[in-house]
């Protein structure tokens, strides 16, 4: 008869664990691989959107601050003018005032200067409008490439998980093949092995039932571990509640105890105002 066959069926079971967890994950892989090249992909796209966000930002910055000189010099150049108004009239003695013909021509120039400063405040507006939608875009860009890393991060750890755990399969399976292999040959020494085939059966009876024994023990011991774990928490949480409750009861004694010497002592001198009535008699 062969050897040794209860634990080369559960090696063989292991194997055959193994095989089946192995095609598993042999399907799982390819669609994760796929989904690591999507997202590097995706990344890179975002990457790339990032960049020409980026790059549009130092010419509307330059665009903008020529609006703001513009501004400038035409606020300055409006400040200039508006020092210099001539009067608005001239004053004639004994005569009605007459209209300078100066600030006719001044106000001409001014009306002209403060067209002049809006549209560049104006356009000083649109320049700055227009930078801070491209750094909107910059900032908007720069959290997608934020996503996509995370997505990718996300699918490079799967993936990897896939491949240690097909690596884990894999050693499972071959370790077991292996013991599988040394169980084979261990049976074919035991055949050719010229010893008392009845002796050695009896024997390895014996150990079987001996191993089942210990097996059983064991798992009786763990599950009076486990009820004595149990058991334990049950206690200390029992204890916790009675310290709980305890210091309460203490606090409360403390006061009583005041209570109690108050008391006392009013008895006290209720009975020694008793006792002088006595002695004094009636009055």
């Amino acid at each position: 008869m062969a050897f040794l066959d209860p634990e080369r069926v559960r090696l063989v079971g292991d194997i055959e664990a193994a095989g089946a967890r192995l095609a598993v994950l042999a399907g799982e892989l390819p669609p994760q691989q796929q989904a690591v090249q999507a997202a590097g992909e995706r990344v890179s796209a975002a990457q790339a959107r990032l960049a020409e966000a980026q790059a549009q930002v130092p010419p509307l910055q330059q665009s903008a601050a020529s609006a703001d000189r513009r501004t400038a010099a035409a606020d300055q150049e409006l400040a200039e003018h508006s020092a210099d108004e001539p009067d608005q009239f001239i004053e004639i003695p004994n005569r009605p005032n007459r209209p300078n013909p100066a600030w006719r021509i001044w106000k001409r120039t001014f009306d002209q200067l403060s067209a002049k400063r809006a549209d560049a405040a104006a356009s000083a507006a649109a320049a700055h409008g227009r930078l801070d939608a491209a750094r909107g875009h910059v900032t908007q860009a720069a959290g997608d490439v934020g996503a996509m890393e995370q997505q990718a991060l996300a699918a490079a750890e799967a993936l990897a998980g896939t491949e240690q755990a097909i690596a884990a399969a894999t050693g499972q399976r071959d370790l077991a093949q292996a013991a599988v292999v040394a169980l084979d040959g261990w049976n074919a020494e035991i055949v050719r092995d010229p010893l008392a085939r009845p002796a050695l059966e009896q024997a390895a009876a014996a150990l079987s039932a001996h191993a089942a024994i210990l097996e059983h023990d064991h798992a009786v011991v763990r599950v009076r571990h486990e009820i004595a774990s149990e058991t334990l928490a049950s206690l200390n949480a029992g204890r916790d509640r009675t310290a709980t409750a305890l210091d309460t009861v203490n606090g409360r004694l403390t006061a009583a105890q005041e209570e109690l010497r108050v008391a006392q002592l009013a008895v006290t001198t209720a009975t020694r105002r008793i006792q002088l009535l006595r002695r004094r008699g009636p009055q």
